[in-house]
C-alpha cells in the first residue's frame, strides 16, 4: 500500500467518525430538549389544571391516613410540599 492510498484510508476514516461525532452531538441536543420539556412538565400540567382537578389528583394519591387527616384540615392543594 502506498504512502498516498494510507493517507486516504486515514482521511475517509477521519471523515466517517467526525461525521459519527456531529450524529451524535445531533442526537444529545435533541434529548437536552426533551429532558427540559419532561422536566418542566410537571409545572405545566400543574398551571393547566383546575382547583378541582388538582384537588382530586392529590386525594387520588394520598394514602388513606392521609385522606382521614384531610378530612379533618383540608386537602392543601395550593401547597408545594409533597405529603
Amino acid at each position: 500500500m502506498t504512502d498516498r492510498h494510507r493517507v486516504d484510508e486515514l482521511e475517509e476514516r477521519l471523515s466517517i467518525r467526525e461525521d459519527r461525532i456531529d450524529e451524535l452531538q445531533t442526537q444529545l441536543a435533541e434529548r437536552s430538549q426533551i429532558q427540559e420539556q419532561i422536566e418542566d412538565l410537571p409545572d405545566k400540567i400543574r398551571g393547566e389544571m383546575t382547583y378541582q382537578e388538582r384537588r382530586q389528583r392529590m386525594l387520588d394519591q394520598a394514602s388513606l391516613t392521609q385522606r382521614l387527616r384531610w378530612k379533618v384540615t383540608g386537602v392543601p392543594v395550593d401547597e408545594t410540599t409533597d405529603h
